[in-house]
């Protein structure tokens, strides 16, 4: 299933503008990683697979997101900001299996830089004119 994921998490970074896209196993392991946040860090996302979510989440905001991935796993889709050198708006909702168990969680992170921004008044300005 998570692979599953993952490949749909691929084909989702390609086409939306993602900072941080993972799938995340009920070990906190990174399986999959994407996004534009990492090459601005220097990292390759590819370099991710594997490693432990405590790992690469700063252990500032350890306990504020943390939880967040226990209720994921207990079935709820959560949704909250976070903050480090820029602010976050987070996603993250479980992978369940065929049988209903929860495999693990996708997560999406989009900060709220200036392109952004931009971005949203332009759609709030065509919203209007339309």
């Amino acid at each position: 299933m998570l692979a599953r994921t993952a490949e749909v998490g691929a084909a989702l970074a390609s086409d939306v503008r993602v900072s941080v896209l993972l799938v995340i196993d009920r070990a906190l392991r990174i399986r999959f990683a994407a996004g534009s946040r990492w090459a601005r860090a220097g990292l390759d996302p590819a370099t991710l697979a594997g490693r432990a979510l405590t790992e690469i989440v700063p252990r500032t905001l350890h306990d504020a997101v943390l939880p967040h991935y226990e209720a994921v796993f207990a079935g709820e889709t959560r949704r909250f900001t976070s903050s480090y050198d820029e602010d976050y708006r987070n996603t993250v909702v479980p992978i369940p299996c065929d049988d209903g168990a929860i495999a693990g969680a996708l997560a999406l992170a989009f900060d709220d830089s200036e392109e952004l921004r931009a971005e949203r008044a332009a759609r709030q300005e065509l919203a209007r004119r339309l």
